[in-house]
This record gives structure tokens, sequence and C-alpha cells, in this order.
């Protein structure tokens, strides 16, 4: 399986008279266009909403890492937990850590 563009993404406006926005890798280096299927040509898509999925689309990374994340502190259970990163390793701390990015992760792709 090819691997994807490392992330952050982040998207932007980008040639708004053809309706298509840029998604772009944290260098600034554009990645992928979504089209912007617009309200009046037969589509009931407002630019808006475009622009919200394409949002979504560049948290794309963000997402997954935080999802992995959470669920390797929630595998780990306590005496994994223990064995892998030592007695003084607290998972509580480490869960909410982990729930945390997912949250952020979550309104940064909702642009909340």
């Amino acid at each position: 399986m090819a691997k994807y563009t490392p992330g952050p993404w982040r998207s932007g406006r980008n040639h708004v008279s053809t309706g298509t926005v840029a998604i772009r890798q944290h260098t600034g280096d554009e990645i992928a266009y979504v089209h912007c299927a617009r309200q009046g040509y037969g589509h009931k898509q407002n630019e808006a909403e475009a622009l919200a999925n394409a949002r979504l689309m560049a948290g794309a990374p963000d997402l997954l890492l935080a999802l992995e994340n959470v669920l390797h502190i929630f595998e780990l259970g306590p005496l994994n937990a223990a064995a892998q990163y030592g007695p003084d390793f607290d998972l509580h701390a480490a869960e909410k850590d982990a729930v945390d990015e997912a949250q952020a992760a979550i309104k940064a792709a909702r642009h909340d």
C-alpha cells in the first residue's frame, strides 16, 4: 500500500472562480484539490459545505494519528502499560491525553 503525504494538511480557498479548494501540506505545497459543486449548476452543495468537506479531508492525517493513539493507549491496559513504560507510567493521564488529542483533531476537522 502506498504511503500518504505526511500531515498536517490544511485547506484554504483557491481558484475561487472555478470553485476549487486546495489541500496543502504543512510546507504549503498543494497535494490535492476539492471541486466545489456550487448551487445553480445543477448541484445542491454550496460553497460553505464544500469548504467544510475540504477541511474534513485535510484533517484526515491528524484524525488517523489521534485514533491510532487512542487505540494504543486503551489496548495497553494497566499491566501492559507498566511492563512497557515502567511502574511510574500514569495510564489515566495517557488516556486523558489521547482523548484530548482526538477531540482537538475532531474540532479542527469540523472547524469549530
